[in-house]
């Protein structure tokens, strides 16, 4: 069953893989590390060794995206940009987002084994894999074996530290995989064999990390292509961008890295170039086609050759240029060194015209200091000036705040003392209200006792006109007797004591409202109570002008009927007459002695029901 699957893996991986060349996708090697990007993954490689916890998760856990990006970035920032060490600022970011950094690092260069190396000890396959590995190293370039040397003992390391099933192989399957790569094709890479591969030779490398030749001596090149740095210049027109300068490049070989400073119009490029291809006629070829002039070559070696070799080769090639330079025709060198002299000339008034523009910027920035100088000298017066006006601002205030305060003190007490005076009022208003339903109801008393006396009176008409006919016929009888009392007396009397209440009361209610006039009516409501009380008052003095005229109508009519009964009519009886007379007589004797009247109410009403009550006693007894 084992067999049936891995066969139907097999078929399905030859019919997923393209077969044709035409149809195959070309997949472009990845540039070489550079230099200062091998000693920054070395930093990040010992940092994560000596500082981040080892367990299960370490390369297997991916960091967040955010904090790779920013630390990716700091990455390439130093690489380009400055020499200092970053192991200082690696504190702030986790071990999965260092582990997460250098698998891409790894991944984003050719591998540290290069296509050719990794490619030459798949195809060996099992066999005889560390003396493979041992005999490929001396081809793998300096700085990549020491980046070798720390990535592969940090495996180790890790891999001693690991409590799991294989670590090794672990390891293999999350880094090694990355170091081993014959080629970029995908395809290829993924199929179950060529994964197998990668992973025995990852095991291996890491396996025996110690004891590798990371620092054995570099062997020839055996390639059919060679590495030369060349420095170039060009005129000022020749070369518009850095892409036109690849462009041109790129038709002679591939252009590993390059340093380009278009403003002085000069490169160094290192340039892969074919054996086939001497470097002799590239030159001349960039020179004539591209005006691109190679003032510089030396040949650079993938596994750093030593010095010798080197000079010896640079100098070879040296030669042979200058033969072909001067085996050209005399014009081709007075050309170039005409071209020479205008470069240089241009380049001392480029040089010149920037040390006038430094020397004016300077100029104008020391202006502008100074121009700016004053103007915060200005600004710091302002301020001062602004700050000791803002000090006097608030001594005022201050001030005002403190006089406010005592005003508002004051007007406090005042409020209290005429919430005082409107209670007193108010007090006086209800004395007042009070005297007035107490003079209402005397006024209701006086009015019954007026009809009570006009009922009397109506009543005493008869005995009035019996008396008149009893002094008409007593003409004996003397004639200076005094008259009795009368009942429009006691009225007269009740008038003038209901007078003189009532003139006590308007006295009274006077002197309040000059006590009030004789204070500060502060409030709209202190002067509507002064109103109340005049208006009351006002109302006081019209029921007194009613009273007295109401006194003065009820004691004219009780006049006019006591003169009416004074003048009776019609004539009497003698009988009746003389009976009358009699009832007279007694009558009258009995008010010159004095009416007795009861202890316990000595009014004249009383008197004048006692005296009614015995005049119709008497006309009883009499009888018609």
């Amino acid at each position: 069953m084992a067999s049936t699957w891995r066969k139907v893996l097999r078929q399905t991986s030859v019919l997923l893989s393209p077969t044709r060349p035409s149809l195959r996708q070309i997949h472009e090697p990845l540039p070489k590390i550079p230099v200062r990007v091998s000693w920054l993954l070395i930093e990040l490689i010992t940092y994560v060794d000596t500082h981040c916890t080892i367990n299960e998760t370490l390369y297997r856990e991916q960091g967040r995206s955010t904090d790779a990006s920013e630390l990716l970035e700091l990455v390439q920032h130093h690489a380009s940009n400055t020499s200092a060490p970053i192991s200082e600022r690696l504190s702030a970011f986790s071990s999965a987002v260092l582990t997460t950094v250098i698998v891409q690092i790894l991944h984003t260069y050719e591998p540290l084994l290069s296509y050719t190396v990794s490619q030459e000890l798949l195809e060996r396959g099992r066999t005889s894999t560390i003396e493979a590995i041992a005999t490929a190293l001396p081809k793998v370039r300096s700085t990549s074996r020491q980046v070798l040397r720390v990535l592969l003992g940090h495996l180790a390391h890790v891999a001693s530290c690991l409590d799991v099933r294989k670590p090794v192989k672990h390891l293999s399957r999350l880094v090694g995989l990355h170091v081993v790569r014959p080629s970029e094709d995908p395809v290829s890479l993924n199929q179950r064999d060529a994964v197998k591969a990668r992973i025995v030779l990852s095991n291996a490398l890491i396996a025996g990390a110690a004891s590798w030749p990371y620092d054995c001596q570099a062997s020839m090149p055996t390639a059919k292509e060679l590495l030369f740095l060349l420095k170039l210049q060009w005129p000022e027109d020749a070369i518009a961008s850095e892409d036109h300068l690849l462009r041109c490049l790129n038709k002679y070989g591939a252009v590993e890295s390059i340093e380009c400073d278009l403003g002085s119009f000069k490169a160094k490029v290192c340039l892969r170039l074919r054996s086939s291809k001497p470097l002799n006629r590239t030159v001349l070829k960039l020179h004539a086609k591209a005006r691109i002039y190679v003032v510089y070559a030396a040949l650079q070696h993938e596994g750093d050759a030593s010095p010798e070799l080197r000079l010896s080769q640079g100098i070879t090639e040296t030669l042979r240029l200058l033969d072909d330079i001067l085996a050209d025709a005399p014009s081709n060198a007075f050309e170039t060194h005409k071209l020479h002299e205008s470069h240089v000339h241009a380049m001392t008034k480029v040089l010149e015209a920037e040390v006038r523009a430094s020397q004016e910027l300077l100029r104008l920035h020391k202006a502008q200091y100074d121009a700016q100088a004053k103007h915060w000298e200005v600004e710091l017066t302002t301020a001062k000036l602004l700050r000791l006006e803002a000090e006097k601002l608030n001594t005022d205030l201050r001030q005002e705040l403190h006089s406010t305060r005592s005003e508002l003190a004051c007007h406090l007490a005042m409020l209290s003392h005429l919430r005082r005076d409107s209670a007193t009022l108010h007090e006086r208003a209800v004395v007042a209200e009070a005297q007035t339903e107490t003079l209402t109801r005397e006024k209701s008393e006086l009015e019954a006792q007026v009809l009570s006396l006009k009922d009397v009176a109506a009543k005493a008409q008869i005995r009035v006109e019996s008396y008149k006919h009893q002094v008409s016929n007593q003409e004996d009888e003397p004639t200076d007797v005094k008259p009795p009392a009368r009942s429009t007396d006691a009225l007269a009397n009740v008038k003038g004591e209901m007078s003189r209440q009532l003139q006590r009361q308007i006295d009274t209610a006077r002197a309040a409202i000059a006590a009030m006039a004789a204070k500060d009516p502060a409030t709209q409501h202190l002067s509507h109570q002064e109103e109340t009380l005049s208006m009351l008052l006002g109302q006081l003095e019209q029921t007194q002008v009613a009273q007295e005229a109401g006194a003065d109508a009820a004691l004219s009519g009780a006049r006019r009927k006591l003169q009416q009964l004074y003048t009776p009519p019609v004539d009497l009886g003698e009988d009746r007459v003389d009976a009358w007379t009699l009832e007279l007589r007694r009558t009258l004797a009995t008010a010159q002695r004095g009416v007795g009247r009861p202890a316990s109410n000595a009014d004249s009403l009383n008197a004048a029901k006692e005296s009614l009550r015995r005049f119709q006693a008497t006309l009883h007894r009499v009888g018609p």
